[in-house]
């Protein structure tokens, strides 16, 4: 048993050994085939050079998506607009009938799915907080 268990150990340390050497190998190529120097970096004329034929190095900023389109696309579940559909057939059934003061079945029903799309808002909303900064960051430039 002690055998088999360092023999699965080293395995596992010779795939890690291995891939590691891929990584550090590849990393490598694609310095050289990207024209850089791995330990010393661009010339500033190189580094001029590449500025003006790709521009900064920045993240292309793209145009936020209102609040309103992000609250209403909640509701694009199929289930989301069953439950739509029911409140409208809901509310039309009281139309015709008349038989309660306010359409109790219908209000119910979309104060589920209005509960249901402010949750998925919610939700969604939190983890674009701090993206939304992070294009702000620049990474510093060596001098």
């Amino acid at each position: 048993m002690f055998l088999q268990d360092n023999l699965w150990t080293g395995v596992v340390f010779a795939i890690a050994i291995l891939i590691n050497s891929r990584a550090c190998c590849g990393f490598a190529l694609l310095g050289s085939a990207l024209g850089g120097l791995e330990r010393q970096g661009l010339g500033d004329e190189e580094a001029r050079a590449r500025l003006a034929q790709y521009g900064p190095n920045e993240l292309d900023a793209h145009k936020p998506v209102p609040a309103w389109r992000r609250f209403l696309s909640q509701c694009q579940a199929v289930l989301v607009i069953l439950l739509l559909i029911a409140t409208g057939i809901s509310a039309a059934l009281w139309v015709l009938a008349r038989d309660a003061a306010l359409p109790y079945e219908a209000i119910a029903i979309f104060a589920i799915v209005l509960l249901n799309a402010t949750m998925g808002y919610a939700r969604n909303r939190e983890p674009r907080l701090p993206l939304r900064h992070f294009g702000r960051c620049r990474r510093p430039m060596p001098r």
